[in-house]
């Protein structure tokens, strides 16, 4: 059976040609799974009924944050341990924010704003999804936390904080992936409903997803 993390292991320590292509596509294959099916929700939260540029700045912006957690890993290895310490009170904080950006989308409804205003929001808006995609760099689970550990452990050891974090940067994109796929699904999702006519129906998912979401997180916390 092909062991994707011990290849890409191997691959990272001996330099190979194949280091960071094999990280993507383990990356990407650790991608689906219950153990970061949570981070599709948020992000299906987070962009349903949203425009599509805006759907996608959204994205981008959870994307980035996740890239950059795993990259200050590589560059301190130590952060690691010390976030992982303190993932209860991270998963508090994000609980919270969900609970309020639920109870905030079910009781306002659909948004109904010019242009300029869509605009200003959407350039507000993008600190929350940042933070948020940070948050899960920080989630140990079994399908990706080996490699990340592995990849600190070897770069760490050899001084190379550089390499470690393009690597650790590389897996996180191809972690990415369908990211992006839901991003785009859930603001497909808006424009249906708006078809229908039924825009408050865009409000309900993205709510009742919000607030599933910061019970998710409360019960980690």
């Amino acid at each position: 059976m092909f062991d994707a993390v011990g290849q890409s292991l191997r691959a990272v320590a001996e330099h190979s040609a194949y280091g960071f292509p094999m990280v993507f596509a383990t990356g990407a294959l650790t991608s689906v799974g219950p153990c970061v099916a949570p981070r599709f929700i948020a992000v299906a939260a987070l962009t349903t009924g949203q425009t599509p540029g805006r759907a996608l700045g959204t994205t981008a912006s959870f994307v980035g944050g996740l890239a950059a957690a795993y990259a200050a890993f590589g560059f301190a290895a130590s952060l690691l341990g010390r976030v992982t310490e303190a993932s209860g009170t991270i998963y508090a904080l994000v609980a919270a924010a969900m609970f309020l950006g639920g109870v905030a989308t079910l009781a306002t409804g659909e948004p109904r704003h010019c242009r300029h205003s869509e605009s200003a929001s959407l350039q507000r808006s993008l600190g929350g999804p940042f933070l948020l995609g940070a948050s899960f760099a920080c989630v140990v689970s079994p399908c990706c936390t080996p490699l990340v550990v592995g990849i600190l452990a070897y770069t760490t050891a050899v001084g190379n904080a550089a390499y470690g974090s393009a690597l650790l940067v590389t897996f996180a994109l191809g972690h990415a992936l369908p990211v992006v796929a839901v991003g785009g699904a859930a603001g497909n999702l808006g424009r249906f409903f708006a078809r229908l006519q039924v825009r408050e129906a865009t409000s309900i998912v993205g709510g009742a997803l919000m607030l599933a979401m910061g019970l998710y997180y409360a019960v980690l916390a």
